[in-house]
């Protein structure tokens, strides 16, 4: 007679054996299934190009913009620019007080470049400098004007009792042009007096106005002067409009460390900036500069002020919107954006953006370009802790292939070959299963 005890016994047996075939098929199964178009299993390529170690922080974004107009005056002046009416006024003024025949107040336009003439241009602060007027100085004889102004007042065609009187409208500060004659003012003909108002020279006085910031565009518009116009050296001659969006994070000296090192060098640092109020969307940013901020327990923090880049969107083959940066820089190609964790298809445009919104950044730490970039599950290691990828063949074979590591990013990995070694790109390498036997058995 069969002893109840034994049967459970071996009932139990016969299960626990089902169960662990049942286990084994179904990781046959589920490795088995893990192939690329070609058949090959967990086969990955090397790729080309830069990859970038980042570091993360918090800030706020904040505008800076200028929206004016451009006497002459201010124009021609080699200081900052801002708004400059009251300066010029007062120049004006002070030349008929001084009899200052060595500061014109009159200039007769020779040259406008069409380009610019009754348009709104943008300039980049990296185009070419290009003339946007050419004109010539107009010098008064303050002796002859005086005895014009005294015949005039005679005759009763004035009612100025002073020279200053005569030119200048004491309220509004403006020349009264219709009383210069050809008498007493005398153009330059030496061409080398002659004076031009230049985009270089615009550029260059409005980074005196901006900090932090080195790259930036603007808009000239409302100039209307015309070949031979008489231009006062209070007159309005043209409208500049200017806009920038920046970040301020702040960043351990450990941390800002490389990053100083690389634009001490000249390179270009970038950081994605993710705009919380946005749903976390991100554009691309350019740090520069680095101001020393606070000691925290014997650890200095500094200050890193970013300027951020809109993308241009463009339509690509499939008929969808995608972002692009190479317009500002080619260090901003397509691989580089996305080291940076942002996604072209989610863009960010200024328009949406408000002062003091809150935001992440990522920054570049160290970046390097031109290598092969594998995944770093592709990377084994030997014995003695040498690493090497396994290249496969059009045959299935396997070839150990030592490397060089020369950055990680934890996901991917710079290499090189070790000498005697040979891998390029578009190489299929082998990477072990990431699913562990429990998330494989269901």
């Amino acid at each position: 007679m069969t002893n109840p005890m034994s049967l459970w016994k071996k009932i139990l047996v016969i299960s626990f054996l089902v169960l662990i075939i049942a286990a084994a098929v179904i990781l046959i199964i589920k490795f088995s299934s893990k192939t690329d178009a070609t058949g090959n299993k967990n086969i990955a390529t090397v790729s080309f190009g830069p990859l970038s170690s980042n570091l993360s922080s918090n800030g706020v974004i904040q505008k800076i913009s200028t929206d004016i107009d451009v006497p002459l005056a201010v124009a021609l002046d080699e200081g900052k620019i801002d708004s400059g009416s009251e300066t010029a006024t007062r120049s004006l003024l002070q030349a008929f007080i001084n009899n200052n025949e060595d500061e014109p107040l009159l200039y007769r336009v020779e040259y406008v470049n069409e380009k610019y003439a009754d348009k709104t241009y943008t300039v980049t602060s990296s185009d070419p400098d290009e003339v946007i007027m050419t004109l010539k100085p107009v010098t008064i004889d303050y002796t002859e004007a005086a005895l014009a102004r005294e015949t005039d007042f005679h005759n009763g065609f004035t009612n100025a009792e002073t020279l200053l009187d005569y030119f200048i409208d004491r309220d509004t500060g403006y020349l009264k042009v219709q009383n210069f004659a050809d008498t007493y003012v005398t153009e330059e003909t030496d061409t080398s007096k002659w004076v031009s108002i230049t985009t270089g020279d615009l550029t260059d006085r409005l980074k005196g106005s901006i900090k932090h910031i080195d790259t930036f565009s603007y808009t000239l518009s409302a100039i209307s002067a015309n070949e031979d116009d008489y231009l006062k050296i209070n007159d309005n001659v043209m409208h500049i409009a200017f806009e920038e969006w920046f970040t301020v994070f702040s960043l351990s000296e450990y941390d800002v460390s490389p990053i100083n090192s690389r634009m001490n060098n000249g390179e270009k640092v970038y950081a994605s900036v993710g705009i919380n109020a946005l749903n976390a969307n991100k554009v691309v940013a350019e740090i520069t500069e680095i101001k020393t901020g606070s000691n925290v327990s014997g650890v200095s923090y500094f200050s890193l002020y970013a300027r951020l880049v809109f993308p241009k969107i463009e339509t690509n083959e499939d008929g969808n919107e995608v972002g692009n940066y190479s317009y500002y820089s080619d260090d901003l190609d397509e691989k580089t954006v996305e080291n940076l964790g942002i996604d072209l298809t989610k863009n960010v445009q200024k328009e949406e953006l408000l002062s003091n919104y809150s935001v992440t950044i990522t920054a570049q730490k160290t970046v390097v370009n031109d290598k092969l970039i594998v995944p770093t599950k592709c990377i084994y290691y030997n014995d003695t802790k040498e690493p090497y990828v396994l290249t496969v063949d059009a045959e299935n074979k396997e070839t150990r292939v030592y490397i060089e590591i020369i950055l990680s990013t934890g996901k991917d990995a710079a290499v090189s070959p070790v000498s005697g070694y040979n891998l390029k790109e578009g190489d299929a390498i082998r990477y072990t299963a990431e699913e562990s036997l429990l998330s494989s058995l269901f």
